[in-house]
């Protein structure tokens, strides 16, 4: 009986061993808690993106067209929500005109770069404004890569924000 004793220990060391083993996974917030850089006065309308965003996962583009979903590193709330309050920040509280926003691409990829690809367009317009932009990580590793997309976040911003003054000070005689 002792050995069988002996043996039932081990094999519970060995067992709570495993269920101490602690979760290494880090978690990922796309906004910022600083104000944006550029604001205007628009509705935020649709937002839409792929389907392969909408994991908690990072998606992570290998080599050519192969995604690679990292398993320790995870978005802390939907990306959908967050790209919408990121949004919604730089457009700020305007009921006219209404901005929607398609995204088709952003990522990061394994050779330090972000992309940020897709378009958006003021309802009632007749066409969409196309955005696509790649930037170059500022450092290594997953917190580069976050930042690099809350710059390409920005960028869009700033897109939409000079073509709606733009637009506004035309119409103005």
């Amino acid at each position: 009986m002792t050995a069988m004793k002996q043996w039932f220990r081990a094999l519970t060391i060995l067992l709570a061993g495993c269920a101490a083993d602690p979760d290494s996974t880090t978690y990922y917030l796309l906004s910022d808690t600083q104000v944006p850089t550029r604001q205007c006065s628009a509705q935020l309308g649709t937002v839409s993106m792929p389907g392969y965003l909408n994991k908690s996962n990072i998606a992570v583009q290998g080599s050519g067209n192969q995604l690679i979903y990292a398993n320790t590193h995870r978005w802390a709330e939907p990306l959908a929500s967050s790209l919408k309050r990121e949004l919604r920040a730089c457009l700020g509280n305007g009921e006219k005109p209404i901005v929607d926003v398609f995204i088709d691409h952003f990522h990061g990829a394994t050779n330090g770069r972000t992309v940020l690809a897709g378009s958006w367009r003021i309802r009632g317009a007749d066409a969409a404004q196309i955005h696509s932009e790649t930037l170059a990580q500022q450092g290594v590793g997953y917190d580069a890569m976050v930042d690099s997309q809350r710059t390409l976040i920005q960028g869009l911003c700033s897109q939409i924000c000079s073509n709606l003054e733009q637009a506004e000070s035309q119409s103005q005689p």
